[in-house]
This record gives structure tokens, C-alpha cells and sequence, in this order.
């Protein structure tokens, strides 16, 4: 019954029902889990770890500050900011599987449980994609429906598997754990290749190999870039301009910031014209930035331009939050990863070490998109996985 419990936790926390006809119940649910949380700050303020506390106060110290550039630049209402900082406010939601971590009477395993849902969520985007299904959520609020392409649906549990499969390769030579890991690499961006998921998602494991590479022999790395490549070559056998196309959006998503380069991508010209209008509204409120609006209220604000703060991460912070949200945001980067010792990576167990590269992958990808400010519970409940024991990779504060 509590495995039950925390697979539902920790479905709701990772968005796994975005864009479906369950969206509506993720947010009640998440909302009642916030609740509850909060209680428990509340009555057992003290009891709390220490590290997870300050991680509740900074990230909801940055939701009601937000209350006041909202206000001042944009005349919108508390209880807008407030729906528009949704994400901010419930992030105490994420404290419930903290509660359960502290009972002693509770047994769960939770990394049985991530194995189960790294599995579920491949399936479930594996199907809808070869049904060709449309994702629609129609609001139980509002009435006003909405259709999403199946990309669109959750795959953070599947970003968490590549991990986990890759370091259980290192960790224990079992190639077929490889093979696992490349699968779920490359299926899901065959139907859709997410560029910045494919490019960090290297990155953090460039980044393991790199930490532990005087562990490592030379034919560990050659079987790497062997299984790497031949998974590589199935996209060449895709019929097509599969491979022209997505090399051409790779292309563009590195020359973003260059005003001289020939864009092609309309999702990477959305973003040009989204940085344009991000950098000419923070030089007129560099400070308190220039706040969060409501979805309802886009149109008055920014007309007919397509305007999503968190597609260009940085500055899509620093346009709604100053250089005050851009200072929280760096405290918590910072503060995060100087509680991993590197040094000793190798004494922890896969799972602990797939926890810490996705805690890297969330770090590095918020760089350009996908802010941690914006899924602070999926965030928190990381730092609560590291923290769920006090081992020896988090340093005592």
C-alpha cells in the first residue's frame, strides 16, 4: 500500500499526467500534497533536515517575491501570480515522501519503484507514439480544451533510466544494462527528437566518465562509443530526411545566440524572437525583473508574440525575476552540487549515483530550458532521495 502511495507521489511531482485527461486531478492531488507538507513544516519546523528546510524557503521566498514585480509592471492580481506561480507555491507537495522517508514503520523500495516507472513511462510514450494518439486535456475549471503532441508527455523517468542503466554498466560490467540504457536513449527521439534532453543528457555522462576516468580501462570506453555508434547507425536506416532534419535542428540549437547564423527550425526562431524580447524588457527592470503572467492574461501582455519564460531558461528568469531570482537561482546550483563528493562516487550504489547525474542533468539543462524554478517539487524530491539516509556523498552542513 505505501509503495502505492509513493509511485503516485512521485508520478504527480514528475508531471507524468501533463497534457492528459488527468491533469486536472495531478493538480488537485499535488495541491492536497502541498497541504500536507506544509503542516508538517509548520509543526515540526525543527525536526526538518536542515538542507531540505532551506530548500523550501528559498524556493518559496522567490514565489512571493514574485507577487511584486507582477504587481508593479504588469497590474495583475495576487491571486493571478499566485495561478501563474502554481509550480512555486505547491512545491511543498515533494515533502510528503520526506515524511515517509522519516517513518520508521514504513517500508518502501524506492529504487524498485523508479525501475518500475522508468519501464511504465517508456511504455506509455512508446505506445501513444505508435498509435499516432493526440494528447487532449480539456480543464474541469475553465471548459477550454487543449491538444498536445505526444512528445509532449512526461519522460523524466526515462531521462532517469538512461542514467541508471549507464552507471550500472560501469559499476558492474553488464552490458546488457548498456544496451537498456541506448535503448531508451534513442527510441523516444526517433519520434521526436528533444535537443536539449539528447545534448545534456550526454553531457552528464560525459561528466561520470570524466569523474571516475582514472577508475576506468580503456576497453570499458571503446564498448561505450561501439554500442553508442551502432545505435547511432540505426538512424541512418530511418526512411526519410530523418537524420538531415534532426542534424539540422542540432545545428540551430547551438547557434542560438549567434545573430549571423541562418536559422531554419521554427521552434529555434520562436526562441530567437523570445530571447529579443526577454533582453529589451530586463534592461527596463534589471533588478525586481519584470514578474509572471497569468496564461489567461498572455494576450494583453505580449500581444500576439509566443512568450514562454522557461524555453529560454536563464533569461527567461532574469525577464521575470531580476537579477534578485537570478542570485536565488545560483545559490541553489551552487548549493546543490557542492554537496556531492565527487571523490568517493564510485563507494556509492547505482541508484545513488543515477540520482546525482539527474540531479546534474536538471542543473545543466536549466541552463537553457526547463528551469528548476518552474518544477521545484521534481527537483526537491531529488534532493530528498540524497538526503534519505544522510550518506556520505552529502556533506553534514
Amino acid at each position: 500500500m505505501w509503495s502505492l502511495l509513493v509511485i503516485l507521489i512521485l508520478l504527480v511531482n514528475f508531471d507524468f499526467f501533463r497534457a492528459t485527461l488527468f491533469w486536472d486531478f495531478e493538480t488537485l492531488f499535488r495541491f492536497a500534497l502541498s497541504i500536507i507538507g506544509l503542516l508538517y513544516i509548520i509543526f515540526n519546523l525543527k525536526k526538518i533536515n536542515p538542507q531540505i528546510k532551506k530548500w523550501v524557503i528559498i524556493f518559496y521566498s522567490f514565489a512571493f517575491y514574485l507577487i511584486v514585480p507582477s504587481s508593479l509592471n504588469l497590474n495583475q492580481s495576487v491571486k493571478d501570480t499566485v495561478i501563474a506561480n502554481y509550480a512555486l507555491f505547491s512545491v511543498s507537495s515533494s515533502l510528503v515522501l520526506y515524511i515517509l522517508f522519516q517513518s520508521k514503520q514504513i517500508k518502501f523500495d524506492v529504487e524498485k519503484i523508479f525501475l518500475l516507472l522508468i519501464w511504465l513511462d517508456f511504455s506509455v510514450l512508446l505506445l501513444l507514439n505508435i498509435t499516432d494518439t493526440t494528447l487532449i486535456y480539456t480543464s474541469i475549471f475553465t471548459g477550454s480544451s487543449i491538444e498536445s503532441p505526444t512528445y509532449s508527455f512526461c519522460n523524466s523517468f526515462i531521462i532517469f533510466g538512461v542514467l541508471y542503466y549507464f552507471i550500472s554498466y560501469i559499476q558492474k560490467r553488464n552490458l546488457f544494462h548498456l544496451i537498456l540504457s541506448m535503448v531508451l536513449f534513442f527510441i523516444p527521439f526517433i519520434f521526436k527528437l528533444q535537443r536539449m534532453q539528447f545534448i545534456f543528457t550526454i553531457i552528464v555522462c560525459l561528466a561520470f566518465i570524466v569523474i571516475i576516468s582514472k577508475k576506468l580501462r580503456a576497453g570499458l570506453i571503446l564498448k561505450i562509443s561501439i554500442i553508442f555508434i551502432i545505435f547511432q547507425f540505426e538512424l541512418f536506416l530511418l526512411p526519410g530526411d530523418f537524420l538531415d532534419d534532426n542534424l539540422i535542428k542540432l545545428s540551430d540549437a547551438f547557434n542560438l545566440f549567434n545573430p549571423k547564423a541562418k536559422i531554419s527550425d521554427v521552434s529555434t526562431l520562436a526562441r530567437v524572437g523570445q530571447i529579443d524580447y526577454a533582453l529589451e524588457n530586463i534592461a527596463k527592470n534589471p533588478l525586481l525583473g519584470n514578474g509572471i503572467v497569468r496564461s489567461s492574461n498572455a494576450k494583453k501582455v505580449y500581444g500576439n508574440l509566443y512568450f514562454i519564460y522557461v524555453d529560454i531558461g536563464l533569461i527567461g528568469l532574469i525577464y521575470i525575476g531580476g537579477i534578485f531570482g537570478l542570485l536565488l537561482y545560483l545559490y541553489q546550483v551552487f548549493d546543490s552540487i557542492k554537496k556531492i563528493k565527487f571523490k568517493q562516487i564510485l563507494n556509492n550504489s547505482v541508484f545513488d549515483n543515477a540520482v546525482i547525474l539527474y540531479l546534474l542533468f536538471i542543473v545543466f539543462s536549466s541552463f537553457m530550458t526547463g528551469l528548476t524554478f518552474n518544477t521545484p517539487y521534481h527537483f526537491l524530491i531529488i534532493l530528498i532521495i540524497l538526503n534519505r539516509k544522510q550518506q556520505t556523498f552529502i556533506k553534514n552542513n
